[in-house]
């Protein structure tokens, strides 16, 4: 039953029907707004009094009014009056059509009032003598520039002017009930006419439109199809080019609107819209048609295809597709630049002289002829940009996977690929560095362990002889010596396992709440008696209050230890070494100076390498490896420790973050 039921959908007999249905339903929805819009004054308002045609024909009977009897008067009146024979000839005639009109006129009641003779006209008939013209409907009164309007009313097509010098007084209303016999009887009875069917539209207008999508849909569904999934099925009209599809249909629609134009002067209104009815169907069994086949041919994936311009670009591209393969510039390059400018300018020649119809041709080629040189140009510089930001990241130091993947302009494949080919030789060689770093590493570790387990003896055993009363004094010289040099060794070993280790990070850092003026007074403390020796004069700055740092304090020690020992030994003789502390932004700056003894012709980056000393003669007592020490373990505190020279002047800046209890103490960061 299922496959009955299937197949029924996708019969032609069904598509069909689907295809009356939905046109017949879009013409009702559309006729229904049509109709509506027509009539868009009677459906806004609830009165006919309060539309835009009641105060049209009102106001033109007042006008009528005024015209005939203060501006006109009569045909003696207007021969007097005017002294043009062809002015006095229009005016007679408009004096006869307004008399007319107003001998029609029998719902519009007015009492015009000369004040100055007491005059009074009106069309009241005497029958009805004793009517209130204030108590009707859109009364109207007038006088000495001073005007009444109920109901929304306005001024009567600039007539009302006439009474500006204030001699008559005019009053004005309109029946309760309509009478038979002037305009505004049939157009009232119009308005009643058409808002009983408006209820009636509305409803056609939302089940043609419900009706209309719904079967839109179902067409969109089953166009192409004979069955779920099946091969699409093209009709003979699907073979046409989209811009010749395009093009017949806003022929047809240009046609039918010239048609329906000259429809302008014809009154009856029923013909007006059976015209634009049957000109509106066969337009839009054209469009539906089109959107249908538009469907068929996405769903089979050839819209574009099926275009001129693809059709006429895959031609071309054809053509100069080999031209810059892999090449940015051959002979060929030069000869597409100069048949580009000539075709350019025999289209140029064309919109200038080849007349309506050639021109527009010429002009549609050159649009074309451009917006595909320009696609070429985007692409072009498109693919440049990738490579480029490709480029900028490989020598960044990042990975680019995004521009492998990437297609580019075929003058730029070489391009892209060398890009690819540097990456993978950066990648190779960093490979190669790190490999080699580590072993250095590993090798440097594994000497640095052999030659502690050796040196420990030999230190024992220097002891051993020391304890021994020696009476020859070469032999206890030469005992100091080795007690010397052995403890020398001994330092530099630990030094080189410490910094091997500081700078893998094998070290464990364990944070805690320092006390900074404790540890540089602990600091001077214990290199006093080394200071006091010597000829240098240190300086450390006094805070005022307590400075706690964020730090592990083992880790800390080591580098204040590190920088004044390399103070000690590297500062020039009866000199001064300054220890400055500052304070903001949430890091603690500690800054030691001092001037070199020795020139420092090396750069400030290289003294914090190994094995790096400040004299090339290396006559110091030094290993060349507390600065990198110190610099690793600042680090790995998440701290920072930068060198810098200034002639003679030999500058360390340490950075360390404060407590965090710092903050919540209240002390100004920005304090210095």
């Amino acid at each position: 039953m299922d496959t009955k039921s299937k197949n029924i959908k996708y019969s032609n007999t069904s598509k069909f029907i689907g295809f009356i249905i939905c046109v017949i339903t879009i013409v009702s929805f559309i006729g229904s707004i049509v109709y509506m819009g027509y009539n868009e004054d009677f459906v806004r308002h609830r009165k006919f009094e309060d539309t835009y045609t009641f105060r049209s024909e009102y106001g033109k009977v007042i006008g009528n009014v005024l015209d005939y009897y203060v501006d006109l008067v009569s045909e003696t009146s207007i021969q007097e009056k005017y002294k043009d024979e062809a002015v006095i000839a229009s005016k007679i005639r408009d004096y006869q059509r307004i008399k007319k009109m107003l001998e029609q006129n029998v719902n519009v009641l007015f009492q015009l009032k000369n004040l100055e003779t007491g005059e009074v006209i009106s069309n009241i008939p005497k029958d009805e003598s004793n009517i209130d013209l204030e108590s009707m409907d859109a009364f109207t009164y007038y006088v000495n520039e001073d005007i009444n309007e109920l109901n929304g009313m306005f001024s009567y097509n600039g007539r009302i002017e006439l009474l500006s010098e204030g001699k008559y007084e005019l009053k004005a209303a309109v029946r309760s009930v309509y009478q038979e016999g002037d305009e505004l009887f049939y157009k009232n009875a119009t308005f009643r006419i058409i808002k009983s069917e408006m209820q009636y539209a509305f409803v056609i207008g939302v089940i043609g439109f419900v009706m209309g999508m719904l079967s839109l849909i179902y067409l969109g569904m089953v166009a192409g199809r004979t069955a779920p999934n099946s091969p699409i099925k093209y009709l003979f009209m699907d073979d046409w080019l989209l811009e010749i599809h395009v093009c017949l249909m806003l022929l047809l629609i240009g046609a039918s609107g010239g048609i329906i134009s000259t429809y302008d002067g014809i009154d009856e209104t029923y013909y007006l819209f059976t015209a634009i009815a049957t000109i509106g169907t066969l337009n839009l069994i054209f469009v539906l048609s089109f959107v249908l086949s538009m469907i068929r041919q996405i769903k089979g994936k050839r819209l574009f295809q099926n275009t001129l311009l693809y059709k006429g670009s895959s031609k071309v591209k054809h053509f100069t597709g080999g031209l810059f393969k892999n090449k940015l510039f051959n002979p060929w390059f030069f000869a597409v630049i100069l048949g580009y400018w000539l075709i350019t300018l025999i289209l140029f020649v064309g919109m200038t002289d080849g007349g309506d119809f050639g021109g527009f041709l010429s002009f549609v080629l050159l649009v074309i002829l451009n917006v595909f040189v320009l696609r070429k140009i985007y692409n072009f510089l498109k693919s440049l940009k990738h490579i480029i930001d490709g480029s900028a990241e490989v020598a960044n130091g990042h990975h680019i996977n995004s521009l492998e993947q990437m297609r580019v302009s075929d003058s730029l494949k070489e391009l892209k690929q060398n890009v690819l080919n540097i990456q993978v030789g950066i990648n190779q060689a960093v490979e190669q560095a790190l490999k080699g770093e580590q072993m250095k590493t590993a090798l440097i570790t594994n000497v640095s362990h052999d030659l502690k387990t050796p040196l420990t003896s030999i230190i024992t055993y220097v002891d051993l002889l020391k304890n021994e009363n020696l009476e020859n004094p070469k032999a206890v010289e030469y005992i100091e010596v080795l007690n010397d040099k052995s403890y020398r060794l001994k330092h530099l070993i630990e030094d080189i396992i410490e910094v091997n280790k500081a700078s893998t990070g094998n070290m464990s850092v364990k944070n805690e709440k320092i006390n900074l003026n404790e540890l540089l007074q602990q600091a001077k403390g214990e290199f006093e008696v080394k200071i006091q020796e010597s000829t240098l004069d240190f300086r450390i700055q006094e805070v005022e209050q307590s400075v706690y740092i964020e730090a592990d304090s083992n880790m800390m020690w080591r580098i204040f230890e590190n920088i004044f020992e390399n103070a000690l030994k590297y500062s020039a003789d009866n000199s001064r070494v300054y220890l400055n502390v500052e304070y903001n932004h949430g890091m603690c700056e500690m800054t030691l100076k001092n001037m070199s003894k020795e020139p420092l012709d090396i750069l400030p980056t290289q003294l914090t390498e190994r094995f790096v000393r400040g004299d090339d003669s290396r006559t110091t007592d030094g290993s060349g490896l507390g600065l990198s020490i110190a610099q690793s373990l600042a680090v790995l505190q998440s701290g920072e420790f930068e060198v810098s020279i200034d002639g003679d002047l030999f500058k360390v800046n340490i950075k360390m973050p404060l407590w965090n209890e710092l903050k919540n103490a209240g002390i100004n960061m920005d304090k210095k």
